[in-house]
């Protein structure tokens, strides 16, 4: 999964159902899986991208007790964030730590990564978002149906498929035969 931020340019996110166009200030969070891009090369393109591993998200969600009431539908691969100025404040501040040229210490990155996730857990608009990532941190391996109707149209090679499903070549097989 990622988190991307536009300081500057357009991209656009393309995935099976749905079309995710962003701008200066926004912020989408893309899940893991096959996404098509289209860059607007007319303007400069500056983004902050955060990845963040399910077994990060898994932790922060299990060190924080979080309380999860939604009764969202089926999640969608790209979410939408509301960038109000509480999220903004902490993108720009890994902004700055980046434009100050040197490395930033890996405990300030661990901090900074769950500040992030404090900010999108707390906004009630992400509610389907924090759904969809409790859901995920309650399975170890992604639903089957889920990568494989998401990503058939893809051209990607077995073991592809089988990383996008959280599983080794030989599991995966053995899944899609039992499938």
């Amino acid at each position: 999964h990622f988190i991307t931020y536009i300081i500057t340019g357009k991209k656009d996110w393309i995935t099976s159902q749905n079309i995710f166009t962003a701008g200066p200030g926004d912020a989408l969070f893309v899940t893991k899986g096959v996404h098509t891009t289209r860059q607007y090369f007319d303007e400069d393109h500056c983004v902050l991208t955060f990845f963040v591993s399910d077994n990060f998200i898994r932790n922060f969600i299990v060190e924080n007790q979080f309380i999860f009431d939604s009764n969202e539908t089926a999640p969608p691969e790209i979410f939408q964030l509301d960038v109000d100025e509480t999220l903004k404040s902490v993108l720009l501040s890994v902004f700055n730590y980046l434009k100050m040229g040197a490395a930033i210490p890996v405990p300030l990155v661990e901090i900074k990564f769950k500040e992030l996730l404090f900010n999108i857990f707390l906004n009630p608009k992400h509610r389907s978002l924090v759904r969809f990532l409790h859901e995920q941190s309650q399975n170890e391996k992604a639903s089957l149906d889920y990568v494989m109707l998401n990503n058939f149209y893809h051209d990607l090679p077995m073991d592809g498929f089988a990383k996008l499903a959280g599983r080794s070549l030989s599991v995966f097989k053995r899944d899609f035969r039992n499938f």
